[in-house]
Order: C-alpha cells, then structure tokens, then sequence
C-alpha cells in the first residue's frame, strides 16, 4: 500500500514545481519505493506534468486527451 502525503499545487508553486516532486521524492524514499523508476508518473503534457518527474528518474506516461476522447 501506498500511504498519501498532501501537496498543493498551485499557489505558491505551479507545476512544473520542484518543491512539489521534491515532496514526492521525500514520500518515494520513505515508502522504500526507490529506485525511482518503479515509479510511474502519469500526465497529459510531457512539458507540464512529465518533464520533471522524467528528468528526477521516474518512468512517465503521456495521456493524448485528443485521442482519448475520440
């Protein structure tokens, strides 16, 4: 099991934030889920949602929203 932490994305920190994956960072290495690339990050931009967690390590998953509403 996965236990959740809270983040905030937004106000202060918008994404792609640092501060926000360096809380995810923080969750993964206390739920002993390292290496990060057993980690999947799932998003519909590689630019806003994916870019960070990619270059931190993580595995990503880009969801076409065009296509999936076909």
């Amino acid at each position: 099991p996965i236990l959740a932490d809270e983040a905030v994305i937004g106000d202060p920190h918008d994404k792609p934030s640092a501060a926000f994956f360096d809380l995810v960072d923080a969750a993964v290495r206390r739920q002993s889920m390292a290496p990060f690339e057993r980690v999947l990050a799932v998003g519909d931009s590689p630019k806003s949602d994916l870019a960070v967690p990619v270059e931190r390590g993580y595995r990503g998953y880009h969801i076409d929203r065009v296509q999936a509403s076909r």
